[in-house]
């Protein structure tokens, strides 16, 4: 997503997901502008809170209304909520802040990307009744708490663009669902066809929105994933990705264990290995990105340099972890300026697969050199 600014502490730090800056503020979190910001962020957040927003259905059904939002800011006491997995600036990477989003009694305005609103609209559009409560990273913002976030919500919204989802064929009915191991059936292939041509799941990984290194953690770490797709809705759990085992081979292998993060466990350097095709328009974000699921402590901080978070994250797996093999996929005399010969060059890391397997360790001793791999693996 766009750079979008966040708070900690009163420290102002910033997310670039995607690549157009936005508008930053002082003690609160986002804003197009700096003194509205402060009428729309009234209260610093205590560390065991977070915010969300409550979006009510539309005045009038089948029109579309403005999107009229409240913020609302709970404790360990919450409703039940969803988060939402998008990219900031869509598909075209259209990162300009170009559509209002009200805020409040005093319909105070805050302007989001056309994807973000879009994502909004859709949601506001939908036959549930009365309130939805929703955490949107560009408006509720607290990167620093998105693993937990998401972790704790009901299920995930995945937006992948206006462009892939059509209104339901009878309005105010809800949609058809079907879990992902059905979307491969007979019954569904149709509803999987959109006017430009057919398309299946594998394609659907082709779009850029699946190669963002923030979406990973996001959904490996959800319960239950919902992707609008045409006129239906594609469910996603532990219980139906089964379905998606033959994927190994795109650029989002991770894909295959959405929503199973409770039953992996992978160090930093294996999480890295594993999005080694991921992208992000910051170099920093390629870790930053990834820490919501190696530790649960350590918080990201933007206020420090690329090459200060990677002599960071080489250290700690050395240290902390005793991974000597790390020492193989170093710069060493490569390394030019002021870099350490000694930190990880993250292009040469193997692309592995997420869970521990004998294909697992083969990709690393070949990575290391055979014998290599079982010398320095661990002292």
């Amino acid at each position: 997503m766009g750079t979008v600014p966040y708070a900690k502490d009163g420290v102002l730090i910033e997310s670039n997901k995607e690549s157009t800056p936005q508008q930053t503020v002082n003690h609160t979190e986002t804003s197009s502008d700096t003194s509205l910001g402060n009428y729309i962020y009234e209260n610093r957040l205590a560390s065991n809170e977070f915010r969300l927003l409550c979006l009510p259905s539309p005045i009038e059904e089948g029109k579309q209304s403005p999107i009229h939002i409240t913020l609302n800011t709970y404790d360990e006491r919450y409703p039940e909520y969803e988060t939402m997995s998008y990219t900031w600036g869509g598909e075209e990477n259209d990162a300009s802040l170009c559509q209002p989003v009200y805020v409040g009694e005093y319909w105070d305005a805050l302007l989001q990307t056309k994807n973000c609103w879009d994502m909004l609209a859709f949601l506001q559009q939908s036959p549930r009744q009365g309130y939805r409560y929703v955490w949107v990273d560009a408006i509720c913002a607290q990167v620093a708490k998105m693993g937990s976030i998401y972790k704790n919500s009901t299920r995930t919204v995945v937006w992948l663009g206006s462009d892939l989802v059509k209104p339901t064929p009878i309005p105010g009915k809800y949609p058809l669902r079907h879990a992902l191991d059905d979307i491969c059936t007979l019954d569904t292939a149709e509803r999987l066809t959109l006017d430009d041509g057919k398309i299946n799941f594998r394609h659907l990984l082709q779009l850029r929105y699946f190669s963002r290194v923030w979406i990973v953690q996001e959904l490996l770490l959800s319960r239950q994933l919902l992707i609008p797709f045409n006129d239906i809705e594609i469910l996603v759990d532990p219980f139906s990705t089964a379905a998606l085992d033959g994927l190994v081979d795109t650029c989002a292998q991770w894909i295959q264990y959405a929503t199973q993060w409770r039953n992996i466990r992978m160090n930093m350097i294996e999480l890295m290995a594993a999005t080694a095709h991921s992208q992000a328009s910051d170099p920093q974000d390629k870790i930053f990105g990834l820490m919501g699921l190696a530790y649960r402590n350590i918080l990201p901080s933007y206020s420090i340099s690329d090459l200060h978070a990677t002599i960071g994250i080489t250290s700690h797996c050395l240290l902390n972890t005793k991974f000597a093999g790390i020492l193989h996929l170093a710069y060493g005399h490569k390394a030019i300026g002021h870099r350490p010969s000694w930190i990880v060059e993250q292009s040469r890391l193997p692309r592995i697969d997420l869970v521990e397997s004998d294909a697992h360790v083969h990709a690393w001793k070949q990575a290391f050199g055979g014998e290599l791999f079982d010398a320095v693996k661990y002292w």
